[in-house]
């Protein structure tokens, strides 16, 4: 007995629902509506709707009308129609590269001719090559974590200095040819509970992120590490340029780049933030940033010391499982 404006708030709903009352027959839609005064839970700014009208008969003529939240659906097939497109930019890029200098070595004579020529387009056939290798590789690894999240982990009890010496004598030669400063602040005896190549990897993106997106010779960068009351914490601090406020909230994001004067010079598959936080939330963690402009740049990765205390526990339990059925056998 109630009209249907006292139920509906929002105007552009309430067109779509007045719309479907005024159609003679059936009615299925699907349509997005802006966040101001939008029912549900609203994300990134919308909220998606699927309404479905008919017309029932007994025990008397009526017109039905059903409204789905699909929003979470919609949101999903969004992010993988966009992944789809900025893979294929990203993929296209190299591969037109690789086929133009292709064309160019098919040409008559060129190697016999100028064989210096073509061995420096084999060069930059080579890089692209292994750009899109690196592309793939980082593809793949998204996908493991997000399809399997923990049941692709091989977690064990490992030293995280381990994985920052591997990961800064892998970037050496960048650290040289920068002028950079690698700073490594954890205690030795320190372990983790988790995957040590994901972690690795987690290091890794970071600080070559924090060389890559430096240019000015003097960059220093600091991995530390300490525990509090509740949390594992893990920090990578650079004293570089900085990200701008506007580019955090969508830092990591599948192949989004902060632009800047120099980013043309970077080459990175665009990747490697999303693999952070992906593998950090694998590991039942958070990751934030925080930056000042021209001072510093902290990544915050925190670790509830909980999931470290439970597996002890399971572990402890184990162990006495194993003791108590060695004594009965004995």
């Amino acid at each position: 007995g109630r009209k249907v404006g006292a139920l509906v708030c929002n105007q552009e709903l309430l067109g779509h629902v007045q719309e479907a009352f005024d159609t003679d027959g059936p009615v299925t839609k699907e349509f997005t509506l802006s966040a101001a005064n939008s029912p549900g839970g609203v994300q990134n700014g919308i909220t998606a709707w699927h309404l479905d009208s008919a017309i029932t008969d007994a025990p008397i003529r009526e017109k039905r009308i059903l409204l789905r939240n699909i929003t979470q659906n919609y949101l999903t097939n969004q992010m993988r129609r966009d992944f789809v497109a900025n893979a294929s930019h990203e993929l296209r890029t190299p591969l037109t590269i690789i086929v133009g200098y292709l064309e160019n070595l098919m040409e008559d004579d060129l190697v016999e001719e100028s064989p210096g020529l073509a061995r420096k387009f084999i060069g930059v056939m080579h890089q692209n090559s292994q750009r899109l290798m690196n592309i793939i590789e980082d593809m793949l690894m998204i996908s493991k974590l997000e399809s399997g999240h923990k049941a692709i982990l091989k977690e064990q009890w490992f030293r995280l200095t381990s994985c920052a010496d591997d990961v800064f004598s892998r970037l050496d030669s960048i650290r040289e040819k920068k002028q950079a400063v690698l700073h490594m602040d954890i205690p030795t005896d320190w372990e983790l509970y988790g995957d040590p190549f994901y972690w690795t990897q987690i290091l890794f993106n970071l600080v070559e992120n924090a060389l890559k997106q430096n240019t000015e010779p003097g960059l220093s960068i600091t991995v530390a590490a300490a525990k509090t009351q509740d949390a594992c914490v893990i920090t990578v601090t650079d004293t570089g340029v900085g990200i701008p406020a506007e580019s955090i909230p969508f830092l990591f994001n599948r192949f989004y780049r902060v632009e800047t004067h120099h980013s043309s010079e970077i080459r990175g598959t665009g990747l490697g933030l999303s693999i952070v936080k992906r593998a950090v939330e694998a590991h039942d963690g958070a990751i934030t940033v925080s930056s000042i402009p021209h001072r510093e740049t902290v990544f915050t990765i925190t670790i509830p010391l909980k999931r470290f205390r439970e597996e002890k526990r399971i572990r402890q339990l184990s162990q006495v499982s194993i003791e108590t059925s060695a004594n009965k056998s004995t």
